[in-house]
């Protein structure tokens, strides 16, 4: 393995024709793929990611009786396929993102081996195939795998998928999982990709503190001087979560991505501590899909600071990359309801202090605004992923006229519910509050400003809870328990009481039901049900349905 590390410690001084040559040279020593993705990594970054692509190709394609070739069929010939298709789907202005499977396929999803399957699951993802086709491509590639190093890029597949689809129990479960095995066999560089997407579905989730120690973990554990595509991004987060659980800075992170690459998004805690400079500085290149989605996450931030215009600009430009790309998807980054926002922002300013002369394009207003909101929910309610669709309904509401918004609110709600985003959930009760005090619906507004705080409280979301708080004030509200609103909230109290959805999930979980028949049962899927009942293992502070049967107060 000599050309495998000469190759990662070439430096800029080395023509492309080199590097591509020693990236040859570790595929003929055995392409450890692990290895192999660093490596292709690194000649992407340098700019030659055609030929990169067009070598990775060519070995995965190559027969048997090609000297120094893969095989035609087989493991090796996977791990190169798993591979190349994580890179396409990380840079896809190179060469396109990969095809999608053929939906409803499920025996030749069975019968795919591990590595085809996961490939399989991201690439639909990207595609825009329905939540419910790509969760078990990526389940069954997790659950027939052998765990180790040369499935690791497989893995990543999986996971990644699994979080386009909202599935975030499962991909918390099976990051953690990983990120374990990884350490168990000294492997600190994947250990440290699978902490991240831990911390990513934790985040989702509204576990703010969990998440924020494996972002930690994961910076620690990757190896010094490594690149790290992912690091800029994880910092990102975890300053939008010391800023919810500090009190500090905005509350509302309602960011423009959706966290579609490894680990982040803009979506994921982009509310603290990124800069208003050029995305390109120090930033992945742009044929990656963290550059767009970073670009939308400067949208996002330009837009929290009254940089209306320049916003909207970065938004369609997010827009004008995903669409070329043919990944234009609200599961992938969330960029018409950030232009939709910008729009608006625009219009409420002219409103108040008349046009400047300089940004009066075609085309702005409440009325683009609004169809931009809900072109992307159109599109979310066709990815078939309930978190995605809940924030798109919360932002087409942000922007939709009185009569529609509590329609849309509620509908987000409960997409929030019974996706186990309950620092989401927490979001949109706050905002359907702040709706219903405006109609002067003090009763029903108290009542969601209650739900609203003791999740944001769960959640340790204490800059929402605080903002929370003040509004329930507002509507003449006091505390949940009784108390008269305070200047902070207090600390975190007994488990909050379950949804009713939860509820119901537990009592049938108690009276013995498998997750399949409570599905059928309840009309959900049983994806679903398990992240009900994650959550209200965590609530209760039990660990499995015998114990559920032993606190009956608190499912009935």
């Amino acid at each position: 393995m000599t050309e495998v590390r000469r190759a990662f410690v070439t430096t800029d001084r080395h023509d492309p024709g080199e590097r591509l040559a020693r990236l040859g040279a570790a595929l003929r020593h055995g392409h450890d793929p692990w290895t192999v993705l660093r490596l292709a990594e690194r000649l992407i970054r340098a700019g030659h990611g055609t030929r990169t692509l067009a070598v990775l190709e060519e070995w995965e394609t190559a027969g048997p009786g090609t000297p120094g070739g893969a095989p035609a069929d087989g493991p090796a010939r996977d791990d190169l396929h798993a591979v190349r298709t994580l890179m396409r789907c990380d840079h896809p202005g190179i060469d396109g993102a990969p095809a999608a499977p053929a939906p409803g396929a499920w025996e030749e999803v069975r019968a795919a081996r591990p590595a085809v399957a996961a490939a399989a699951a991201l690439a639909g993802a990207l595609a825009g195939l329905p939540a419910y086709e790509i969760a078990p491509r990526a389940e069954h590639a997790l659950s027939v795998m052998e765990l180790g190093r040369r499935s690791a890029p497989s893995a990543l597949l999986a996971i990644r998928a699994l979080l386009h689809a909202d599935r975030l129990a499962p991909a918390a479960t099976w990051s953690l999982r990983l990120a374990r095995e990884a350490d168990r066999g000294n492997a600190p560089a994947w250990q440290a990709e699978f902490l991240v997407l831990l911390a990513v579905a934790e985040y989702r989730q509204g576990q703010l503190p969990s998440a924020r120690a494996h972002i930690t973990s994961a910076l620690a554990a990757a190896p010094a001087g490594e690149h790290r595509p992912w690091r800029r991004s994880a910092l990102l987060m975890r300053g939008g979560i010391d800023a919810l659980t500090a009190g500090a800075g905005t509350a509302t992170g309602d960011g423009a991505g959706s966290g579609a690459d490894d680990g982040s998004g803009a979506d994921d805690g982009a509310d603290g501590g990124a800069g208003d400079g050029d995305v390109h500085e120090g930033a992945p290149p742009p044929t990656s899909l963290l550059w767009a989605d970073q670009l939308a996450l400067r949208g996002q931030l330009r837009l929290s600071r009254g940089r209306n215009s320049a916003a909207l600009a970065d938004f369609l430009r997010c827009g004008r990359a995903l669409r070329a790309w043919d990944i234009d998807r609200p599961t992938v980054i969330r960029w018409r309801s950030g232009a939709a926002r910008a729009h608006a922002a625009h219009a409420a300013h002219v409103a108040r202090h008349g046009s400047d002369g300089r940004d009066g394009r075609e085309g702005r207003g409440p009325e683009r605004a609004l169809a931009l909101a809900l072109e992307e929910v159109r599109l979310a309610r066709a990815c078939a992923a309930p978190r995605a669709l809940g924030i798109s309904l919360r932002r087409a509401a942000s922007v939709a006229d009185a009569p529609f918004r509590l329609d849309l609110l509620q509908e987000s709600a409960r997409s929030h519910e019974s996706a186990g985003a309950r620092l989401e959930w927490a979001r949109t009760l706050f905002a359907t509050g702040t709706e219903l005090l405006a109609a002067q619906d003090r009763g029903a507004a108290r009542q969601a400003l209650d739900e609203a705080f003791l999740a944001a409280r769960e959640c340790r979301a204490t800059a929402l809870a605080e903002r929370i708080r003040a509004a329930l004030g507002a509507a003449g509200g006091r505390d949940p328990g009784g108390g008269a609103p305070a200047q902070s909230p207090p600390p975190p109290g007994p488990p909050h009481p379950l949804t009713a959805s939860q509820r119901r999930v537990a009592r049938l979980a108690a009276a013995g039901r498998s997750n399949r028949l409570i599905a059928e049962e309840l009309s959900l899927t049983v994806g679903t049900v398990e992240q009900h009942l994650t959550q209200i293992y965590r609530k209760l502070g039990i660990r499995n349905r015998a114990d559920l049967t032993r606190l009956p107060a608190m499912i009935s």
